[in-house]
């Protein structure tokens, strides 16, 4: 389905409640670290802001660095209804991607004992180079404009797993 971003006809200026991509020089570290403090409510400890690699490679993200991390983020009185959840995120190589997989789950804070989306995806790379993958998946039930929305992400197998974007969005 091809959607028109600038069609404003519906009254939807901006399709996304959230859009970043990390990368150096733009949504870089430092906005990085702000953006996680703002929406950040839980944290178990195992999940931080991460600038691993070096130069133009640096690979900046919110990374899971140990077994069992969780994190949630919490968007209150969302600005549009939501419908789908992109997730950009690394797959690399080496012991430390070893079994690396994460689990995302929405939920609405309005019935929070429904889960909207889960989606686990695989950190773990077979080719000896990092490379940047995205996810889209579409929520069951749309989480409506006004309500709030909780983003959780687990890391369920292996020692790292490292998110580098997410979209969160109407389409």
């Amino acid at each position: 389905m091809d959607i028109d971003c600038k069609d404003t006809s519906g009254g939807i200026l901006d399709p996304c409640i959230v859009s970043w991509i990390a990368q150096p020089g733009f949504f870089g570290y430092p906005l990085l670290m702000e953006w996680v403090s703002k929406y950040q409510i839980a944290n178990n400890g195992g999940w931080a802001v991460d600038r691993s690699g070096g130069s133009w490679a640096q690979k900046i993200g919110i990374e899971a660095s140990r077994p069992n991390a969780s994190m949630t983020l919490h968007f209150k009185d969302i600005a549009n209804d939501v419908k789908t959840v992109t997730i950009f995120f690394m797959k690399s190589y080496g012991e430390k991607w070893k079994d690396s997989r994460a689990k995302f789950s929405v939920r609405s804070s309005t019935n929070e004992t429904a889960l909207f989306a889960e989606q686990e995806l695989s950190g773990e790379n077979d080719v000896p180079y990092s490379l940047t993958h995205s996810h889209k998946f579409e929520v069951v039930a749309t989480v409506k404009k006004g309500e709030s929305l909780d983003l959780t992400f687990d890391l369920v197998s292996g020692s790292a797993f490292k998110v580098l974007g997410m979209m969160l969005c109407v389409h």
